[in-house]
C-alpha cells in the first residue's frame, strides 16, 4: 500500500506536465500571446479589480451572515461564521 502513494505522485507529475504543454502551445497562437501581453500591461488595473471584488465579497458575506443570524427560517441551519457564507 505504501507503493501506491509513490505511483500517485508520479501521476500528478505527468498531469502537471500536461498543463505545461498548454502553455507551450501558446507560443504558436498569436491570439493567446496578445491576451497574455494585454494582461501583463494591465496588471495594475486587474489587481485593483480583484481587490474590489474581494472587498465586495467580504462585505456581502458579512451582510448575509447577519441577515441569516435572525434565523427567519427555523428549519434551515444558520451559518457558523462569515467565511461560511462565501
Amino acid at each position: 500500500v505504501a507503493g501506491d502513494s509513490d505511483s500517485f505522485g508520479s501521476l500528478k507529475f505527468f498531469r502537471v506536465l500536461r498543463v505545461l504543454r498548454i502553455f507551450k502551445l501558446g507560443r504558436y497562437l498569436p491570439g493567446l500571446q496578445f491576451l497574455v501581453r494585454t494582461a501583463v500591461a494591465c496588471r495594475d488595473e486587474l489587481g485593483l479589480l480583484f481587490f474590489c471584488l474581494l472587498i465586495f465579497v467580504i462585505l456581502f458575506s458579512t451582510l448575509v451572515y447577519y441577515a441569516e443570524e435572525q434565523n427567519m427560517y427555523p428549519h434551515a441551519a444558520p451559518f457558523e461564521s462569515i467565511p461560511a457564507t462565501m
